[in-house]
């Protein structure tokens, strides 16, 4: 039983990478949606595997190092690749560079947050800041034209100059020093109020079809305008 508790996060943490290369093969064989959606039960496990980790205290550098290198595929590469063959594959050569930045940009702020995380003693709890956006919310967010297209809000959303102002403006938030407010941080004992009402706009979002993706495309971009407020907030905090 021990033995199984202590692998059920790096298991969790598994599951997410195959939701992410699951996302890649849907979007190869052109179901976009399921690619979407496949992204998004990575993120979800992404949020769980640390709870789990530190709820059953079987956090483990081994799980670390693999939930940085499954982050760095579910959410760099396969969101990325995703919306390139989605509104870029036929576009100019040059927009391959802005995917390529979005992934580097990627890679290159989980390696940001691992440093942080080892100068840390011990087991750290998660964070109330991130020092910018975080890897599984940014590629979400990356995503989100094609959540609004699952919409039926037009074809304009798949302009190839709209995604890579995407690719590009995402890809910067995520190597930049803005403090964004951690999702981890709040746990549901301290705020039963939030996750409850989250969960019934989740629920009624399914029943409505086709709401899902409007709701979550309107959720991450409450998400986005919510950081000039964390910023103050964290210089309010610092200054306490």
């Amino acid at each position: 039983m021990n033995s199984f508790v202590a692998w059920l996060p790096s298991s969790i943490t598994l599951l997410g990478l195959s939701a992410g290369l699951s996302g890649l093969r849907a979007a190869t064989l052109g179901e976009w949606e399921q690619a979407v959606m496949f992204v998004l039960l990575a993120a979800l496990c992404d949020g769980l595997d640390g709870r789990v980790a530190r709820y059953f205290k079987v956090s483990s550098e081994f799980g670390a190092q693999l939930d940085s290198l499954t982050d760095s595929i579910c959410f760099g590469v396969t969101p990325a690749l995703i919306l390139y063959l989605w509104g870029l594959q036929d576009a100019s050569a040059w927009s391959w560079l802005a995917v390529l930045f979005f992934i580097l940009s990627c890679v290159l702020r989980l390696a940001r947050f691992n440093l942080s995380q080892q100068s840390a003693p011990g087991t750290p709890a998660p964070p109330r800041f991130f020092v910018g956006l975080a890897s599984p919310v940014g590629a979400l967010l990356l995503l989100t034209p094609m959540m609004l297209f699952f919409s039926g809000l037009g074809h304009w959303l798949r302009a190839p100059l709209l995604l890579v102002f995407c690719l590009l403006g995402v890809g910067a938030l995520m190597i930049s020093r803005i403090p964004t407010l951690s999702i981890k941080h709040l746990s549901l004992r301290e705020h039963p109020m939030f996750w409850g009402l989250l969960a019934l706009a989740l629920f009624w979002a399914f029943a409505l079809g086709k709401a899902f993706w409007l709701t979550l495309a309107l959720t991450l971009f409450a998400y986005l305008l919510s950081i000039p407020a964390s910023t103050w907030y964290a210089q309010f905090v610092r200054s306490r």
